[in-house]
């Protein structure tokens, strides 16, 4: 199902900018003051590359709906899109399949539920794959690009 309404793809892509920028600045802040080290993980790394993703479509999306109207796809980059929601899926699956078990195992200081992991681990993936899924053209991606 592709949704060819561009002003739901400007407001989607709005909500994934606050949103993955939320969580971002509430991981980095997360001991209550700013750690430069948090940004080496693969975690802020996707979260910053799909921030940038919803920020760029949200741009290209505002300036067709000015120039070209409401209605038509607003599709941008599908195979960037494919790999970043790729991307961004891992960092959820290995947080909630591997982090947060090792951490009830094994004992840790880490706040599982904190705003920060919730929507940098969770919210953010959700958001990416979801726009990959509603907003990319069909037939715009081959089985073979998965492959690349």
């Amino acid at each position: 199902m592709v949704i060819k309404n561009r002003i739901f793809a400007l407001v989607f892509r709005a909500v994934g900018i606050v949103m993955s920028i939320a969580g971002i600045v509430a991981s980095l802040f997360q001991t209550g003051s700013f750690h430069a080290g948090t940004l080496l993980y693969y975690t802020l790394m996707s979260n910053i590359v799909v921030s940038a993703y919803f920020i760029i479509t949200l741009v290209l999306t505002a300036k067709d709906v000015k120039g070209g109207g409401k209605e038509d796809s607003p599709s941008y980059f599908p195979k960037l899109s494919m790999v970043l929601a790729i991307d961004i899926l891992l960092t959820m699956t290995v947080y909630w399949g591997m982090l947060v078990p090792a951490t009830a195992v094994f004992g840790s200081d880490l706040e599982i539920f904190s705003f920060g992991n919730v929507v940098a681990h969770t919210i953010t993936p959700l958001l990416m794959i979801a726009d990959c899924i509603l907003l990319n053209k069909r037939g715009a991606l081959k089985p073979v690009h998965c492959v690349l």
